[in-house]
């Protein structure tokens, strides 16, 4: 139950989504099956220092026919970060300097922003949290908490 009330406030306090008009210069396409969930980011692969960079990545929201008979609500994270980390998932992210953005429309479409403090090939790290809250087959509990993930590194060139 305590997982589902930090969810539900995360989601109230943590709404943000950076809207970008302008087309962002570089894509990467990433087959489903190497990637799971991400179908596509779009971020530059050569970036300035201390500038805002602007991105996209586009998520599946595709659920099995398990999950959509039994699905209650669902929350998802994208967490972004040039920190390095330990491992590549949200538990390692949450831990560094990062940003967090909300799907609240459930679009499958994070629009996000980063700046990278230092020169040199850098690297970006985003990990996607799909929270799935479903109905549970024991009747002691009314629901259950899945969670899925989903990350990728990109290598960016930093340049002043």
């Amino acid at each position: 139950m305590r997982n589902i009330l930090v969810i539900i406030l995360m989601v109230l306090i943590g709404t943000s989504c950076v809207q970008d008009n302008n087309k962002i210069s570089k894509e990467r396409n990433f087959p489903t099956k190497q990637l799971l969930g991400i179908h596509k980011i779009n971020f530059p692969k050569n970036v300035n220092l201390n500038k805002d960079i602007k991105g996209e990545v586009i998520f599946d929201l595709e659920l099995d026919s398990i999950y959509k008979s039994d699905l209650i609500e669902r929350y998802t994270f994208l967490y972004v970060t040039t920190e390095k980390l330990v491992r590549l998932n949200a538990k390692s992210i949450q831990n560094v300097d990062h940003e967090a953005f909300v799907d609240t429309l459930l679009r499958g479409k994070f629009n996000f922003k980063v700046k990278f403090k230092k020169t040199g090939e850098r690297s970006l790290f985003l990990v996607i949290e799909d929270n799935l809250l479903l109905k549970s087959k024991d009747t002691s509990h009314n629901m259950v908490v899945t969670t899925r993930e989903y990350g990728k590194e990109l290598k960016v060139h930093v340049e002043e």
